[in-house]
């Protein structure tokens, strides 16, 4: 038997979004989908999660579509040089491995940008490269820098696909399990988040749920996948501002309790 929505309502974190479009933390996610629609909880997508959702997405597909695709055609055709062959030339095993430095260094790079790009996609460049590659090796089939590079353009334009269709979904049209809200956050409970080593914007993201839960007296449980920052300091964060961080797989628990 479903429970009233009464019990108060969830507030995703930028980590849970991206979980759900990429479809990362399976498991955890659909569970936590599971309990929203059997008890009907409202969830909510705040201004400042919207917006660093939208800004990691841009700038992965942005680094995706220019730095990867570019980094790949300057060290395939650095590798022939080195081999002394035209670059014009099959693609070799030689140049596979050439890639593997690359994309540990993209890796890195990856991590080193801010907003940082999100990391499986990048992953996911690699696996195909290596494969669709060996693959061509395997068969006998020939192909040079400049078909593979369309081949990637290809592959980059299914990737992107895959990752802003379910945002849209998601958090554009609203057509999935939450909504997006604006609330106005409390300058001294962000300040009282910093003081405890919240950084922004998850001390924005955590004030949005606790500006909530205060102005509509309706218990707010904040949701995220953050064990570094968050939920490493869920007590504390309890005590400070009075809302309750927890990962997707125990959130009905903490709203129930």
């Amino acid at each position: 038997m479903q429970i009233s929505a009464s019990i108060g309502c969830f507030f995703l974190d930028t980590i849970v979004v991206l979980s759900e479009i990429l479809n990362e933390d399976a498991t955890r996610i659909d569970k936590f989908k599971k309990d929203v629609d059997f008890h009907r909880i409202p969830c909510y997508i705040c201004s400042s999660v919207e917006r660093e959702c939208k800004e990691k997405i841009e700038s992965t597909l942005d680094f995706l579509g220019n730095v990867v695709r570019e980094s790949v055609k300057f060290v395939l055709e650095e590798s022939m040089r080195h081999r002394h062959v035209p670059t014009t030339s099959p693609i070799a095993s030689e140049d596979i491995i050439a890639l593997e430095e690359l994309f540990s260094t993209l890796h890195g790079a990856a991590r080193a940008i801010r907003p940082v790009p999100l990391v499986n996609p990048i992953r996911i460049v690699e696996e195909w490269v290596t494969i669709f590659l060996g693959e061509k090796l395997e068969q006998g089939a020939t192909i040079d820098i400049s078909q593979f590079q369309r081949e990637l353009v290809a592959k980059l334009l299914l990737l992107t696909s895959s990752i802003e269709d379910p945002y849209d979904e998601l958090v554009t049209f609203e057509r999935s399990f939450a909504k997006k809200i604006s609330i106005s956050t409390e300058a001294t409970i962000v300040d009282s988040l910093h003081g405890i080593g919240i950084h922004d914007p998850d001390a924005i993201h955590i004030a949005s749920a606790v500006a909530h839960q205060t102005n509509n007296h309706e218990k707010a449980v904040f949701v995220t996948l953050d064990y570094g920052s968050i939920i490493a300091k869920q007590d504390e964060i309890k005590r400070v501002v009075n809302i309750i961080c927890c990962d997707p797989l125990y959130a009905i628990y903490h709203l129930t309790q």
